[in-house]
């Protein structure tokens, strides 16, 4: 019988986080002059549903473009390896990334008080289908 693996546990080191995108989600990342600006990815979240978890950009560039090029871009992988649906999930005070996912398509589905990052905040979920 084999024995056991030992395991160790570290800080992130340089290319942990591409592994674990890599692994367990689709990146889209949008670069200007050389630099990444922005990225977004797709990360199964159940069977065949999708969601968008996380797209962010920077203050220097255009958000508005971007970001929604962004969201579109995933939406098309989406849409193209069979997915059914997308959902996202956002802060109602961070209100150009909620006008994006309005204008791409989404709908509000549910929205919750939480308590994150020191102040009381609502999330929100959004969903398309695809």
């Amino acid at each position: 019988m084999p024995t056991p693996a030992t395991f160790t546990f570290q800080d992130p080191r340089v290319g942990d986080m591409a592994w674990i995108t890599h692994r367990h989600a689709v990146l889209y990342a949008a670069e200007s002059d050389g630099a990444v600006v922005a990225s977004a990815t797709v990360v199964p979240r159940m069977l065949r549903l999708p969601n968008c978890a996380w797209s962010m950009w920077n203050q220097k560039c255009a958000a508005w473009a971007l970001g929604r090029a962004l969201v579109n871009e995933a939406n098309a992988h989406a849409r193209q390896t069979g997915y059914r649906r997308m959902t996202l999930w956002t802060n109602s005070v961070l209100i150009a990334a909620r006008l994006i996912y309005e204008i791409s398509g989404f709908e509000l589905i549910k929205a919750e008080p939480h308590h994150s990052y020191c102040h009381d905040l609502i999330g929100e979920y959004w969903a398309l289908d695809l």
